[in-house]
């Protein structure tokens, strides 16, 4: 009888997530919900190297101080929520987007409309997801692979000359 191994499971779930994406949708709240779908969709999956690069670029900026916040925690979480409100929306905008040209073109355009269609457990729930489809953990893996110390066979450089046989 085989035993059930949570992380393998987990691992398995996370694949799948990766691969296939995450689908969510907002509620249209102008005229054209009584046009066609109430909702509108958008995908979220795995974001390319570049769209990563954006993405750390973004999170670098978000700024939390446990100490303030221990310290006076209703002001300053509204103080958090002026400051980063916009920049969150734009996150969630650049890994809908995904590509280098939608995210110079439609950046601005869809997280201005992320803004106002989006609620706080929403984004919770898309930041978790995006954390998840960055798969983070095999981008360090490859970057470990890349870098590493010890190698099983050294190269041999054309610049040096090789030792005579005898």
């Amino acid at each position: 009888m085989q035993s059930f191994d949570e992380r393998v499971a987990e691992k398995q779930e996370l694949d799948v997530l990766i691969e296939r994406g995450m689908r969510f949708s907002v509620p249209k709240r102008s005229l054209l919900r009584y046009i066609g779908k109430p909702d509108r969709s958008f995908l979220l999956q795995q974001p390319y190297l570049g769209t990563l690069d954006r993405l750390s670029a973004e999170f670098i900026h978000l700024d939390l101080s446990e100490e303030r916040l221990a310290a006076d925690w209703l002001s300053e979480t509204k103080h958090l929520t002026r400051a980063h409100v916009t920049r969150c929306a734009r996150i969630v905008a650049m890994a809908i987007l995904n590509s280098q040209w939608r995210i110079r073109l439609c950046t601005g355009l869809l997280s201005r409309y992320l803004l106002w269609h989006l609620t706080p457990q929403t984004l919770l729930r898309l930041v978790l997801v995006i954390n998840s489809l960055s798969n983070i953990g095999d981008f360090i893996n490859s970057i470990r692979l890349m870098s590493a110390k010890e190698r099983t066979t050294m190269p041999v450089r054309i610049e040096t000359p090789a030792k005579p046989r005898a």
